[in-house]
């Protein structure tokens, strides 16, 4: 009775020993499940303090957590450092970020911010700068502003940094997509209405019929500054669009296909649109089915410009980069046009030498067509630069619709403008009559290739400007 007691005490515990490995398991894989699929949803019991545990159904999140706002009293506000997996703010939330404060955000399988709500951030958005945020950094669908003090920090979503698919987004501080990782085929696409008064850089977008901003539907407003595409390539479009686009801020656009591309609606531009000044960009403005109304501020490029939809209205055209050659694919009218050029060399090589705008088909110029030259080369009286050529030119620029003047070596006395052939505007400059220093060469007054005319003899006026080199008398002179 004894022996057969002891046995079956042995054999449970025995049975102990096997269960409670598999039990510890069980748990373990409970817990792993629990911490993978950790949610926390805002309640706001106790107070506003996104930093308070009894506000929140789960406590205060950290980075493995879906965190969940819906429409309570007691709005949460971070003022720490706060960390969640994804954030959504249901219809009806608010969430904001005090100042000097942040909040970040990483893993989401889905997006970093859903906002169906009002989200108000005065301090900094951090989406994606460890793993990867799902589709979008941000899908607003409500209320977003970034205020002045706010920055924003997108990385690592699958197809946009940005997607601003219902409601308004309004950007007063600092927006930066791309600096790092890319955000996809859009940095920012917008389909409803967009303000930015702030800055905003965008980069690293990739993918076919990929742009920095899309523009879609809505309109989209800028009083503020719009960099693309310094840091790295951002694709086939710098901007592409097929709404409103209202531009009254500077624009600088680098690293893509195509600058602005408008394939529907309109691009009304009053401020500067600045096109591949670190690399090429081969096509400027794409005009493909909308338009692009220049009503104020500079144009500058080097690249083909479309015709068909390209309205001056007042603006300024400057081919660059110092100097460059501006190519309109069609007939093109210049009234109320400023065509700014500056001359550079003296090779005579338009594009190379000194700005030039190219025509293929009429250039209209008329009585509000303004020519204004810069020269910053020592020339000589007679020489002439081709600054417009087309396949044929209609009307005149007044003369006292030109100007011009002298930076650097420039030494120009007076310009005639004339229409030789009727296809080409052409200047002629008036300089002085003597043979002028270049020093091309060095800085040896002997040296026949630091002169306009030569080495100098007893018949010539000589005329030393501002240069590199200046020069040096070696020997009888």
């Amino acid at each position: 009775m004894l022996q057969l007691k002891n046995k079956h005490k042995m054999n449970k515990n025995m049975t102990k020993m096997k269960l409670f490995p598999i039990s510890k398991l069980f748990i373990f894989f409970i817990l792993l499940a629990s911490h993978l699929n950790a949610q926390t949803t805002w309640t706001g019991a106790t107070n506003t303090n996104w930093a308070t545990a009894s506000n929140w159904t789960a406590g205060v999140p950290d980075g493995a957590d879906d965190v969940t706002i819906p429409n309570v009293t007691n709005d949460p506000i971070i003022g720490s450092a706060a960390l969640a997996k994804s954030v959504t703010v249901q219809s009806g939330g608010f969430l904001t970020i005090s100042p000097t404060f942040s909040l970040s955000i990483d893993g989401s399988s889905t997006q970093g911010i859903l906002n169906q709500g009002t989200v108000q951030n005065n301090g900094a958005i951090n989406i994606g700068a460890v793993i990867s945020t799902g589709q979008y950094c941000i899908h607003n669908e409500m209320y977003f502003y970034n205020n002045v003090t706010g920055v924003i920090n997108l990385d690592r979503s699958a197809s946009t940094g940005i997607a601003n698919y219902a409601g308004y987004f309004e950007n007063l501080g600092a927006i930066n997509i791309g600096a790092s990782f890319s955000t996809g085929i859009f940095g920012l696409h917008n389909k409803t209405d967009f303000w930015n008064s702030g800055v905003i850089n965008l980069d690293r977008a990739s993918g076919t019929a990929s742009a920095a901003l899309r523009n879609e539907l809505g309109s989209f407003g800028n009083e503020g500054s719009i960099t693309i595409g310094v840091i790295a390539s951002v694709g086939e479009f710098g901007i592409l669009s097929s709404s409103e686009f209202y531009n009254d801020g500077p624009i600088k656009i680098d690293s893509c296909a195509a600058g602005v591309a408008i394939a529907a609606g309109y691009f009304y531009n009053y401020s500067d649109l600045t096109i591949g000044e670190i690399s090429p960009i081969s096509d400027l403005i794409v005009t493909n089915g909308g338009n692009f109304v220049h009503e104020d501020g500079i144009v500058k490029g080097t690249g083909n410009i479309s015709s068909s939809g390209f309205l001056n209205s007042g603006g300024t055209l400057s081919p660059g980069y110092s100097p460059g050659k501006m190519t309109f694919t069609t007939a093109e009218t210049f009234a109320n046009s400023t065509l700014s050029m500056e001359v550079t060399g003296g090779g005579g090589v338009g594009g190379t030498d000194f700005d030039q705008i190219s025509v293929n088909g009429v250039a209209t110029l008329s009585a509000t067509t303004f020519l204004s030259l810069n020269f910053s080369y020592p020339t000589v009286n007679g020489t002439t630069y081709d600054i417009l050529t087309a396949t044929s030119i209609s009307g005149t620029i007044p003369t006292g619709n030109i100007s011009f003047t002298n930076t650097g070596s420039g030494n120009v006395t007076a310009v005639t403008v004339t229409y030789p052939g009727g296809n080409i505007v052409r200047v002629t400059v008036n300089g002085p009559t003597s043979n002028i220093w270049t020093g091309a060469t060095n800085t040896d007054w002997g040296t026949a290739s630091n002169w306009t005319a030569g080495v100098p003899d007893g018949a010539d006026d000589v005329t030393i400007p501002n240069v590199t080199n200046d020069p040096i008398i070696g020997s009888a002179a």
